[in-house]
């Protein structure tokens, strides 16, 4: 089809929070807007309580001021009221939640509906109305073969409906610079200390994210490099236990807690580490490894989920198989040694070029506008 004259963008949210859901909602609506100067879009913001206006030409329906109970039931309505009463020519979803009120506003319309699945949101989806709604969309785009593949098996969706339509980031913000200074001093640590990070966010249901295997395997890595330190950032409830993990193996001089980073810090928090490690095993998609490749990091990656797609098959990054601890440990040790099996792991200009090619903006703008002319 055209590129269409009216579209609705529905998300959880674009600005008030961060979140792999979030850039990925934020580019879609860049895209969508350079990709015709013509084309109106309503942005419909569950969460949101305003918008960066100056930057966008679209219209914002904010939600995020109303009382938690009532926030839910009249987002929905007023997402399908607006399908309903406008008629848009595609209709875009970048949740799986919202399905059914896209589904129920777009009966006895025209509208053709999209929706983005990104992953455990998906996989283990247990609502008959999400599943019952994803047969009449038109289209799911899936963030990851991994995802993909779930979603096929787990909720019999149509594999003909299914695209892969991965995600991207924002590469302005993330480029090569040396250790910054401040976080140096803020943790107390040294420009020649061998340094592991680890972002995500440390709640009790993302347990799969793969910290614990990072911290299991540092026993071992610091008999090779005495001084190393690994920076756990992130916020959530699976915090006391993960202070617990950290005394009960011994780690207490070697691991710094950071705790919730702002965006403003992201970039520099990449450029401090030596290596980003995340051995996941529920991942999407993860934008994570993205940020990091941009800013020239070898990363250490799970193979059994979405991760795969990310650091291209291990061209970009190191594969392991999360549940093997030798693996993984002596995989992360020899990316610290530089003598990883893969050497342009730690070339960080071909690291950056390659990761820009294959998920910058353009990649995904160019894959947005053949989407919408297939």
């Amino acid at each position: 089809m055209p590129t269409p004259k009216y579209t609705q963008l529905v998300a959880p949210s674009m600005f008030d929070e961060t979140g792999g859901i979030q850039t990925y909602s934020r580019l879609l609506l860049q895209a969508l807007e350079e990709l015709s100067s013509a084309t109106q879009i309503d942005v419909f913001l569950k969460n949101d309580r305003q918008s960066e206006l100056s930057r966008y030409r679209s219209n914002f329906y904010h939600f995020g001021s109303l009382p938690s109970p009532i926030r839910t039931p009249a987002f929905c309505a007023a997402t399908a009221a607006n399908i309903w009463c406008k008629r848009p020519e595609l209709v875009i979803s970048t949740h799986l939640h919202y399905a059914p009120p896209i589904a129920l506003g777009s009966i006895g319309t025209k509208s053709r509906n999209w929706i983005v699945a990104h992953g455990v949101e998906a996989w283990d989806n247990k609502r008959p109305a999400v599943c019952r709604a994803l047969k009449t969309a038109e289209r799911i785009l899936s963030v990851s073969e991994c995802t993909k593949t779930q979603l096929i098996a787990e909720l019999a969706v149509d594999p003909a409906k299914v695209v892969v339509f991965p995600n991207s980031f924002e590469e302005e913000r993330f480029e090569l610079r040396p250790k910054p200074q401040y976080l140096l001093d803020r943790y107390k640590l040294s420009a020649d200390q061998k340094i592991v990070m680890t972002l995500a966010r440390l709640d009790r249901r993302e347990q799969y994210k793969g910290y614990d295997r990072v911290l299991e395997a540092f026993h071992d890595v610091l008999k090779v490099f005495p001084n190393a330190h690994y920076i756990l950032a992130g916020a959530g409830d699976d915090l006391e236990r993960v202070k617990y993990l950290i005394r009960k193996i011994g780690l207490e001089a070697h691991v710094t807690l950071a705790g919730f980073v702002p965006e403003s810090e992201l970039c520099d928090h990449y450029n401090l580490c030596d290596v980003f490690a995340m051995p996941s095993t529920g991942e999407g998609f993860g934008i994570v490894f993205l940020e990091a490749i941009a800013c020239g990091k070898p990363v250490l990656a799970g193979n059994r989920d979405g991760s795969v797609d990310a650091v291209l098959g291990g061209k970009l990054g190191a594969l392991v198989d999360p549940f093997d601890q030798v693996d993984l440990t002596q995989t992360l040790i020899s990316l610290l040694r530089c003598d990883h099996s893969n050497q342009a792991l730690f070339n960080p200009d071909w690291l950056r070029s390659e990761i820009t090619k294959e998920f910058g903006f353009s990649a995904f703008k160019s894959r947005l506008q053949t989407l919408l002319e297939s």
